[in-house]
């Protein structure tokens, strides 16, 4: 399996991250049937982790989208088919037009410069009636 090919680092925050999103899905903030089937966009996806859980619990296909990816932290990646890596912004994306069922951004958009451009650019790669998922770290966070 591509797992072997990781760090324990990466799989210590994959595991992490399969642990968030459970406690997503028992506090409601979404469930399997916002993703299982459908395109996702990991928005600010760092190494992949939570693009490939969301494929491992049934996202059809997945674009994992981050500007500053390591690609030598996250070279097995282009070992499973249904994930696409861009290097870039949302702006970067102009060919996905109406084509994500659900954009999640976890712990992400505190870094991002120019935020208010981005989430224009965000709105337009993502299918009417699509949903879009923003969480940041804190006291009220499903993570605690």
């Amino acid at each position: 399996m591509f797992f072997d090919y990781f760090s324990v680092d990466w799989l210590d925050h994959y595991w992490n991250i399969n642990r968030n999103i459970d406690k997503f899905h028992q506090v409601g903030y979404f469930d399997a049937s916002t993703y299982v089937g459908k395109a996702v966009l990991d928005y600010g996806g760092g190494f992949g982790q939570l693009a490939v859980a969301l494929l491992e619990r049934g996202a059809k296909d997945c674009v994992l989208l981050d500007p500053n990816i390591n690609f030598d932290g996250i070279r097995p990646l282009n070992l499973i088919d249904n994930l696409k890596v861009v290097i870039g912004t949302a702006v970067s994306l102009q060919n996905f037009h109406n084509f994500f069922d659900f954009i999640i951004a976890h712990s992400v958009t505190e870094h991002v410069l120019n935020l208010a451009e981005e989430l224009v650019s965000l709105h337009t790669v993502l299918k009417p009636g699509g949903y879009f998922f923003i969480s940041h770290d804190n006291y009220y966070h499903a993570s605690g």
